[in-house]
């Protein structure tokens, strides 16, 4: 697949980096499944022009954790 096939089905990326023949685009913040609201970063690597890895990065709970009990 093609970066351009890749942003295609994936949608404008919110980041990119390039080395060398390398190049690796970045999906940020973006919900991890259907199912649920958790969020995560993602990543689709390139090497001449070509795919050769993807994968999510921190994937993040919906919820923030609770730091401490309120008593009322």
């Amino acid at each position: 697949m093609t970066k351009q096939q890749a942003i295609d089905l994936l949608g404008t990326p919110d980041g990119d980096a390039v080395k060398g023949n390398s190049e690796q685009i970045q999906y940020s913040n973006r919900l991890a499944s259907g199912w649920g609201w958790d969020k995560g970063d993602y990543y689709v690597t390139f090497e001449n022009g070509k795919v050769v890895s993807y994968g999510s990065g921190e994937i993040r709970g919906a919820g923030a954790p609770v730091k401490g009990v309120v008593v009322f």
